[in-house]
């Protein structure tokens, strides 16, 4: 515990995101009927994601459902609930923000774990 209050605000969240994606992964990876899906991933075709995620559980694809992806990550409403955002802008925005140090702080809490696996060097 001593150790958890020397850390940054930055490493405390660093933390809380890798054990609680651990947990999670850990907990479905026996299962047949699950699907991990990246962010960055279903930002860079969310039209495209989605559609596989629509047929890996037995859902019909509608043509207003494209559309609606295709028009809401097309484009940046500023609004910070909107659902109208920039999907590719979306997904690396936090590597805009932070700097080159609390992304290594970040990067080095998290590569050696199950999620943090999932994004290579």
């Amino acid at each position: 515990m001593t150790y958890l209050r020397t850390l940054t605000p930055i490493e405390r969240s660093a933390w809380r995101w890798t054990l609680w994606n651990e947990k999670a992964m850990e907990d479905i990876q026996s299962q047949a009927n699950r699907r991990v899906v990246r962010y960055e991933d279903f930002c860079a075709g969310p039209a495209r994601a989605a559609r596989h995620l629509f047929d890996f559980c037995g859902l019909s694809w509608q043509s207003q459902t494209e559309q609606f992806l295709v028009d809401s990550s097309g484009k940046d409403d500023s609004a910070y609930y909107s659902v109208y955002k920039d999907s590719s802008q979306a997904a690396t925005t936090w590597r805009k923000r932070l700097s080159a140090e609390n992304i290594e702080k970040i990067l080095a809490i998290t590569t050696k774990s199950l999620p943090g696996a999932l994004y290579p060097p």
